[in-house]
Order: C-alpha cells, then structure tokens, then sequence
C-alpha cells in the first residue's frame, strides 16, 4: 500500500512540474503547445508627440511588433520622460533604457565631436553620402558607439542648424561685429565643445543649460536665444518664446537611433 501511495504522488508531482514548464505571463503561438516569451522594449526621445522624430519611432513601433508576431512590446517615452538626453545616453551604456532617438552628447568620448564638424554638408542633398549607411561617418560611429556598450543603429538627419532667439538679436548678420551688445547676447549651446567654440567665434556669448531648462530659460531672461535646433524644432518646441530665428545652417542636427548593447544581445536571434 505504501509503495503504491508513493508512485501516485510521484505520477502527481510529474504533472505539476510538466504543466509549469510553459512560463508564466507568456502568450501562446509557434508549434501546437509551444509559448512565445515577450520581450519589452522603452524607446526614449526628447521629441514631443507632434514632430516628426516621434512620429518615425510610432512607425517602427508598429513595425517591431508586427514582424515579431507579438513577440516584442514596444512602449514610447517622449518629451523626455526618461530623463535629458544626455542621461540617457548613459543609461543606454549600462542598459537601463533600452533604445533611444537622442542627440549624441560627447562628453562620454571626445571622438563623437565629430559630429558637429561646422558647415560639413551645404544642403539638404548631401546629407544622404554624408551620413548614410555606407558613409565614413556610421561606420565610425559604429565602432566609437561598440566601445560604450551602445549598438549604432542609424542616423536620423533631421536638418540644418541655425540659431532662435527671444529678443532681437544685434549684428546676427555681421561676423565682423564684436560689438559689446552682441557678446553680452547670450546663446544657450548645448554641453559640446564644439557648440561653445562656434557661438563664441560668431560673436555671441555661450552658456551652457540643460535642454530640459531652456524653454524656461529663454522665457525668464537667463539666455536670449539658442544653437543647436531646426527650424522645424525652434517652431514646435520653442515657438510661444522665440520671436527670431537666423538659418545659418552651421551644423546638421544628427539624432541618433540607438540601443542598449546589452539588452540587444539578450535578444533570441531572430528578433535581432
């Protein structure tokens, strides 16, 4: 009788552990029987909801879950939800947040400066040899990015930079004015050497804010204007501030989509 009560028990315990073998919280697909892990994936950007840049993210989120039959759930953060684009950047290094579309800071590699390489490109036409796929430019960056734990995964070239400003800006078309008005006129640029060196060379006085700071900033007096924007950004972001904008196009205002090294290399292959 006891023998015959163990095996019941054992045949009982063989069931249970069969039937938790599936994984809890996972959705049924593939073979008959089998279940599909999800896997969920932040996407964080500064941009708000009505510019173009988040507008892209909606179409790859919708791409991403289609052609992974459900199997990735992608949630996006804009407006900087996630925090400022530069702690972000490093939260993509240590795998913290999944995928971005950010600006690339540079203080994490003075090798990413060449990123804002001044009048690199002269129009909209050159930016596709410039910074496309099979460019020096991503393929470096693919490298300098591999180096902080960041999988490069392509350029969003958004447009030409010029400068906004709150307050009419004295001499903005004179390079040879070093007038006392236009150095006491201060532009926000953002952490980037090379941003200070420009805006100081152009007659301006630099200031660096945060980017999550500047509409406040602009609006309170703290600076008057601001480099490092597209007319498109200047208008949707910054439009009930900035009364002026000057296209002097000096930089090409390169976001890019990017990935935690980490998190992609948990990633079954297939859906890599």
């Amino acid at each position: 009788m006891k023998k015959l009560i163990c095996m019941m028990l054992a045949a009982a315990l063989s069931m249970t552990m069969l039937a938790g073998c599936g994984g809890s919280g996972s959705q049924g697909g593939g073979k008959s029987g089998e279940e599909k892990e999800v896997y969920t994936l932040r996407i964080a950007t500064h941009y708000n909801q009505e510019h173009l840049g988040y507008a892209s993210l909606t179409r790859i989120k919708e791409e991403l879950e289609s052609k992974s039959d459900g199997r990735l759930d992608v949630t996006l953060y804009p407006s900087s939800q996630l925090g400022d684009y530069t702690l972000t950047f490093q939260e993509l290094s240590e795998g913290t947040v999944d995928m971005a579309l950010i600006p690339i800071p540079s203080e994490y590699d003075s090798r990413l400066e060449m990123n804002f390489i001044p009048y690199l490109v002269n129009d909209y036409a050159s930016m596709a040899d410039a910074f496309g796929p099979d460019s020096y430019f991503c393929n470096k960056y693919t490298e300098i990015m591999s180096d902080l734990d960041i999988k490069w995964l392509g350029t969003y070239a958004e447009g030409m930079i010029g400068m906004g400003f709150a307050s009419y800006p004295e001499g903005y078309n004179d390079v040879n004015d070093t007038s006392t008005a236009k150095a006491n006129t201060l532009v926000r640029a953002p952490a980037i050497e090379v941003y200070n060196l420009v805006t100081q060379d152009m007659g301006y006085g630099a200031t660096t804010i945060p980017y999550s700071d500047l509409y406040t900033a602009m609006q309170t007096g703290v600076c008057n204007g601001w480099i490092g924007g597209t007319p498109q950004l200047n208008y949707s972001d910054f439009r009930d501030v900035i009364k002026y904008y000057v296209p002097y196009n000096v930089f090409v205002e390169n976001i890019g989509y990017m990935m935690s090294q980490k998190i992609y290399d948990e990633l079954p292959a297939d859906l890599q």
